[in-house]
């Protein structure tokens, strides 16, 4: 359906309706429900599914909405829409259950495929066909908000392929269809790299001061296709001249047959070698003699992810190649004979040109046996040229508002159960702030989706230590204060993340523990949605003590309590709280020399570090968030 708000319907006569509501939906239960599209002018349209019927009629542009009585969870039934003209479509397969909205940026969009490594036979074995998902398109608009979305369709796990939905909405529905058993369907709106400021609304923007300085620049007709077109013939001459540049691909070095005998040497784990630092294209090889278990047979090759680009040869042959940082490289082999050379060509962009450390590097057979390449010794590289940094690439999908215009602003008045928002990374570099823009983006979002009291629950980020100029403390912290907000809660992810990879692959965890705070927040059971969140700190005399609410039954401590207490001006002390001090309470007593006189303005931080030790929680077993809280 054309999203144009203003040309949209001048143009198109015939009934239809909206993306959303197609084969395969999940409609709210027990709420009314608006249903929408588009026909001729003036036109009446007769809707109905089971028992419940409702009429509308098409606004100067063609825009029609009904509204559906509630319905209580079931179905499958037939949504159908009428006029007087005979006009008919049909939306098949429709079910009555929960819906919710996935969004956020790239751990949100996270898919099945991707963390299939962890979760083995997980995608196979799938069968709940009432587990539903849409994917929202993928496009921004700054100069309007769409009335409509340009297309998408719902997939159904155990009939469709999973491989590209959301891992944790998966794990979350997975867990919700055992806790409270209606048709789950999910509405994923999440975009890899987005900034918090993507999903909000220019007017919101401005009312708090945070609109981008140069974000009229974005509405100048022509600007964003322009700067889209240069970048991309910047880049392709980028890459022509560094595959020119390149002495590897000039003598082959990727064959089987090159000597690389006088070539330095490394371990792949040593990503600060001096030849990997500057800006283009490094070799890496070596000639494995391969067990004779693995010979003969299909195999998967390991290497982690790697900064930026690579391209991965097994004699000679092209068997992978992957054009940024972020994803895993996993490369299919064939058949693996008893010898062959492995080359990596690595192509740096920024100077920083590296394989992550403490990835595990390994080839691994369909029966799940793993040769371990680390344990074969150095690699030979080389480097093939030398480049300037390439450009910095500018997302125009990840700035302010085009998003919202775009993806969200067409599922006004839908009605859904909650939100689940994974978003942060991409704002850590400057964190103070977010609280207040997240805050203003659940409250303009209660409006499109017409809830005041809509449920909206958000994962804090989780350990991460490759971007240490990045505030993650900071950032977590800000997310923190957001709770303050009703019907709200904050999942602590620290634990399921990995230091060396910005995409944690435990997916599972994380959906598993948003559907334990829907249950409280949503649902309304009588469990505990949180860890144990900090409300005040007081000092006595000879203590700094922190009040606790979310201890379910008490406090409890895996370890000794490590707190810091900074005074204005940077004096700091730190202090603990002995782990067998802790149990059972609702507060944590600091020990604290009587004679250190703390100034006005100190705080007292815990977990505040990129990759925190938590070793403080609630007895149901969910952890204490980092926190920075004024002394009282």
């Amino acid at each position: 359906m054309n999203t144009d708000m203003n040309e949209c319907a001048a143009k198109t006569y015939h009934l239809e309706l909206s993306p959303l509501f197609t084969d395969g939906m999940v409609l709210q239960r027990n709420r009314p429900a608006k249903v929408w599209g588009i026909c001729a002018a003036g036109e009446s349209v007769h809707v109905s599914i089971d028992d419940i019927e409702a009429t509308a009629v098409a606004d100067e542009q063609g825009h029609w909405q009904a509204v559906l009585q509630a319905h209580q969870a079931g179905g499958p039934f037939v949504l159908e829409a009428t006029t007087a003209n005979d006009e008919r479509v049909v939306a098949l397969d429709v079910m009555f259950g929960d819906v919710w909205v996935l969004a956020g940026q790239s751990n949100m969009e996270l898919w099945m495929g991707r963390v299939a490594t962890m979760f083995p036979g997980e995608i196979e074995s799938a069968n709940d066909t009432n587990i539903r998902l849409f994917a929202v398109p993928q496009t921004f608009d700054f100069v309007q908000p769409h009335r409509d979305l340009p297309g998408g369709t719902w997939i159904q796990v155990g009939r469709d392929d999973i491989s590209g939905m959301s891992a944790v909405g998966y794990f979350f529905a997975k867990q919700l269809r055992q806790d409270i058993g209606v048709p789950i369907g999910l509405i994923a709106t999440a975009i890899g790299g987005t900034h918090i400021e993507a999903w909000m609304s220019r007017n919101n923007l401005e009312s708090i001061g945070c609109l981008p300085k140069d974000f009229d620049r974005l509405v100048q007709p022509g600007y964003v296709q322009r700067e889209q077109q240069r970048y991309a013939d910047y880049e392709r001459q980028y890459m022509a001249d560094l595959d020119e540049a390149d002495l590897g691909l000039r003598e082959h070095w990727q064959s089987a047959d090159f000597n690389d005998a006088d070539w330095p040497t490394m371990s792949l784990n040593e990503s600060r070698r001096p030849e990997l630092r500057a800006s283009g294209a490094i070799w890496i090889r070596k000639r494995i003699r391969v067990p004779d278990e693995f010979v003969g047979k299909p195999a998967q090759l390991r290497l982690g992810t790697m900064v930026d680009a690579d391209e991965c040869y097994l004699d000679g042959q092209l068997i992978g190649q992957t054009g940024y940082r972020y994803p895993p490289r996993n490369y299919d082999i064939e058949c693996l004979p008893e010898e062959c050379t492995l080359a990596i060509r690595l192509l740096s962009f920024s100077g920083q040109g590296q394989l992550t450390e403490n990835k595990r590097h390994v080839l691994i057979d369909t029966e799940g046996r793993q040769f371990d390449l680390d344990s074969l010794g150095a690699w030979h590289v080389m480097r093939g040229c030398t480049m300037p940094d390439r450009r910095e690439q500018e997302f125009f999908s990840h700035m302010a508002v085009g998003d919202f215009n775009a993806m969200i602003m067409p599922l006004t008045g839908l009605s859904v159960t909650g939100v689940l928002w994974y978003q942060g990374e991409s704002n850590a570099h400057a964190a103070p702030g977010y609280a207040r823009m997240l805050a203003a983006l659940i409250q303009e979002w209660r409006e499109v989706f017409e809830r005041a009291d809509l449920p909206f629950l958000f994962a804090q980020l989780p350990n991460y230590t490759l971007e240490p100029d990045c505030d993650w403390p900071r950032l977590r912290d800000e997310q923190r204060k957001v709770l303050a907000l009703r019907h709200t809660a904050m999942i602590v992810t620290i634990g399921f993340g990995e230091n060396n990879d910005l995409h944690p692959l435990d997916k599972r965890s994380v959906g598993e523990r948003f559907a334990l705070a829907a249950r409280s927040v949503a649902y309304g059971e009588a469990c505990e949605s949180m860890g144990p969140l900090p409300v005040r700190a007081v000092r006595t005399h000879n203590a700094v003590i922190v009040d606790f609410v979310h201890v379910a039954g008490g406090l409890q401590a895996s370890g000794d309590v490590e707190f810091d207490i900074l005074e204005p001006g940077g004096t700091a002390y730190h202090a603990t709280a002995v782990a067998d001090t802790v149990r059972d309470y609702a507060h944590v007593c600091i020990p604290l020399d009587q004679d250190i006189a703390l100034r006005r303005g100190t705080v007292i931080r815990y977990g505040w570090s990129n990759a925190p030790d938590l070793t403080l929680w609630n007895d149901q077993g969910l952890p204490a968030t980092p926190f920075e809280l004024l002394i009282q």
